[in-house]
């Protein structure tokens, strides 16, 4: 029995607010779709896991999927073996003063200067903080085996090996500020993660896991394509990009970010900063919530 260890930063999670809020926890999907692995007990929002084995993302992509795409992938994965995830009620968000959300996260707050706020936007007090959790995935082959009959593919051999072979991911704690306005549509919200620790164990590694779930039939196809075409796994974090939105690269400080760009419903900004992976969302048109971004130390 051997283990496999990554750590790497994970998008944010906090609960959805309309389109914008999905466009951001799609990012936990799209990192279960990139390596094959679907955490299905948690909510789309609360979080999964990629088989990234570096200890920080440096770049970001965008990727064209879908709802049907992402069924489809939950539906695929689920026939293959068995999900442990944690409990859902005790890694669910709690709000809590900024000071001691910001200690039980070990994150310290990403707060733009009152210049680049928005007017009208209250400063919070309060952050929202989701604890840690861990979630298993265990590969059985004979499921693996029994789904491929059942679709018709024989043709499509899993080797022993991965027999058993499972995922353990231990995500990082979140926290998620939000600036409010006089009406509920009028608000800000900043997330923040440092990261999560993958383990695999059994006799694959993770190249050859991911390599195996990019290949099994049935996953999207397109999704597959996307995947397979980023430069480097191992350092490139897929964003999900919903048909209805539009996406652009975008210079922040240092590093490159993605801008989703959800017309009258807002904008959302995503990028990688010092071990941790970044978002600022909100209900203003995408050049003012790059501005904001921008402007956090």
């Amino acid at each position: 029995m051997g283990t496999d260890i990554a750590r790497i930063p994970l998008p944010a999670r906090v609960p959805p607010r309309g389109r914008i809020g999905r466009t951001i926890a799609l990012t936990a999907t799209a990192l279960a779709v990139a390596t094959g692995v679907l955490a299905t007990g948690f909510d789309a929002s609360s979080a999964t896991a990629a088989f990234l084995s570096q200890f920080r993302v440096q770049r970001v992509a965008p990727i064209a999927i879908d709802h049907a795409s992402v069924t489809s992938a939950m539906e695929s994965m689920g026939r293959l073996g068995t999900v442990t995830a944690a409990d859902r009620q005790a890694t669910k968000p709690v709000e809590l003063p900024l000071a001691e959300a910001s200690a039980r996260a070990g994150l310290a707050p990403a707060n733009p200067p009152t210049s680049a706020i928005p007017a009208g936007l209250a400063r919070p007090t309060t952050a929202m903080v989701s604890s840690g959790a861990t979630s298993r995935f265990r590969f059985e082959k004979a499921r693996a085996d029994q789904y491929l009959r059942e679709i018709g593919r024989t043709d499509f051999a899993v080797a022993d090996r991965f027999d058993g072979a499972t995922l353990v991911v231990t995500t990082a704690p979140i926290l998620a500020q939000r600036w409010q306005g006089a009406k509920p549509e009028q608000s800000l919200m900043i997330v923040q993660s440092r990261g999560l620790d993958a383990t695999v164990e059994g006799r694959v590694t993770f190249d050859e896991f991911r390599d195996l779930l990019l290949s099994v039939p049935g996953m999207p196809a397109d999704v597959v394509r996307q995947l397979r075409a980023l430069r480097d796994w191992r350092t490139t974090l897929p964003v999900p990009i919903p048909p209805e939105m539009v996406s652009r690269e975008v210079a922040i400080g240092a590093t490159t970010g993605i801008v989703v760009d959800g017309g009258k419903v807002g904008a959302a900004v995503i990028w990688p900063r010092d071990g941790e992976i970044r978002g600022v969302m909100g209900s203003f048109p995408s050049a003012e919530i790059v501005q904001i971004a921008r402007s956090i130390p």
